[in-house]
């Protein structure tokens, strides 16, 4: 498992996902889990992983990726390629 932050309009959320997730699926599971907690989000958001210099695609392992304990993914509403 690794803890990572999520962070949606400046607040955190700190969770565990297994390190062996898809990127696509990992999508998936934040999409779950924030719309049973009453927050829906919009179909064109992103998942950009805060200070990493990379793009991952749908099918990459997160762990394949060194993403890991402490890392941060920023959920971009809106569509945008930038990197922060």
């Amino acid at each position: 498992m690794i803890e990572i932050t999520l962070v949606l309009d400046g607040k955190e959320q700190d969770v565990l996902v297994p390190s062996k997730v898809t990127f696509g699926r990992l999508k998936v599971l934040v999409t779950e889990s924030l719309a049973e907690n009453g927050f829906n989000l919009p179909s064109d958001y992103q998942l950009v992983i805060k200070g990493k210099s990379f793009e991952m695609g749908q099918f990459d392992l997160i762990s394949d990726f060194a993403l890991s304990n402490g890392d941060r993914l920023e959920i971009l509403l809106g569509e945008t390629s930038a990197i922060i």
